[in-house]
């Protein structure tokens, strides 16, 4: 196995630890809630054998690292620490960011707030999701009350095999971690009990990032419900794999296996150079508009924002989306808005009826088309 070197150094001027295993392309795992870098050891040296230089840091709060001040406690802060610690040691180019629990919640931040910096994403059994099931219906899993997320906190480490495997890794920072920083610990927990990063995801799925969702059959602490969630927002089909969540560090070699196709594809692409910057607009639709007895034509890239006559792209309302303004000069109201995409007409349900139109807003949302 590859060799894990553990490290220290600082970042905003406090202290950080990390481990480093191999050569190649670089590869940065954030670990989960109330664990470290130790804790992955051999699933580090897995990634490593595949021929990539594997960085895995202890997050704030745990392992040694010093917390996060208080106005920068939440998952933009810890992806800003991530960047600063790359910077630190020398990482320059893209990264492939694996996640797993509530570091797959850091990952996506970062992917997002940082997207030249990020070759793919991979996420295992992540926070983000934001859904639970709760009789019949779907709830935020802010929701979720404690004593649930409780009951089945056992089923990630038994059945025995399993408990034999994971326990003594998982021991080896939780206790630590407990002891040191139990105050971290229950403000992280909370912290991702109430990440909801559908948005995040959608701007990474228009802007063409890679990205890998996997999630254990038995996960009893981030629920089928969110794995879905995540994977409709990212627009991927994930994967599901036998086990719990905490899956990897019960079979690192399982694991290594899984991800051999994503560490291929972002070999391949690393030795290809940077891609061309992709256009974040999802593919252009053709609408028409009525006004009156009058329909006209415009070339949009969202269904959910049109607007009339000469046209420029300017930011929309939702991060992400892009909206198309104009004015129309017939002194008219806009009546009725077809989308070629659909087969009914889409009714407006906003518009200026003082002869210059600035923007139209449907009820479809752009990503139905």
């Amino acid at each position: 196995m590859v060799p894990v070197v553990d490290r220290r150094t600082f970042v905003q001027g406090r202290t950080a630890t990390y481990g480093v295993a191999g050569e190649g392309m670089p590869v940065v795992l954030l670990h989960g809630w109330a664990l470290g870098q130790h804790t992955y050891r051999d699933v580090i040296s897995t990634i490593a054998e595949q021929g990539c230089r594997v960085i895995a840091p202890a997050l704030p709060g745990f392992g040694g690292s010093a917390d996060l001040p208080g106005d920068s406690f939440s998952l933009r802060g810890y992806a800003l620490w991530v960047a600063e610690l790359l910077d630190t040691i020398g990482i320059d180019e893209p990264v492939v960011m694996l996640g797993h629990s509530f570091g797959g919640g850091v990952a996506v931040r970062f992917a997002h707030d940082h997207r030249d910096r990020v070759r793919s994403l991979v996420l295992v059994n992540s926070i983000g999701g934001s859904a639970w099931k709760s009789g019949r219906g779907l709830r935020s899993i802010a929701e979720r009350p404690l004593w649930d997320w409780g009951l089945h906190f056992p089923s990630d480490v038994w059945p025995i095999r399993q408990a034999t495997r994971v326990l003594p890794v998982v021991v080896e920072d939780l206790l630590p971690n407990l002891l040191r920083n139990p105050r971290a610990i229950v403000k992280v927990a909370n912290l991702a009990r109430r990440a909801d990063l559908r948005n995040e995801l959608e701007s990474l799925r228009n802007a063409g990032l890679p990205i890998s969702i996997l999630w254990g059959t038995r996960d009893g602490i981030i629920p089928r419900e969110s794995f879905e969630a995540l994977c409709v927002a990212s627009g991927v089909q994930g994967t599901i794999v036998e086990g719990s969540h905490s899956w990897l560090l019960a079979d690192p070699a399982k694991f290594g296996e899984v991800i051999t196709n994503d560490v291929r594809v972002a070999k391949a692409a690393q030795a290809q150079g940077p891609a061309p910057r992709a256009d974040p607009r999802p593919p252009p639709h053709r609408l028409t508009f009525r006004v009156g007895g009058d329909t006209r034509g415009v070339t949009s890239h969202s269904c959910a924002h049109v607007a009339l006559g000469p046209a420029a792209w300017h930011s929309g309302r939702r991060p992400g989306t892009r909206t198309l303004r104009g004015c129309c000069r017939c002194r008219s109201s806009v009546s009725t808005l077809n989308c070629r995409c659909r087969a009914t007409p889409i009714r407006a349900t906003r518009a200026s009826t003082c002869g210059r139109v600035t923007a139209v807003w449907c009820r479809r949302p752009a990503v139905v088309c």
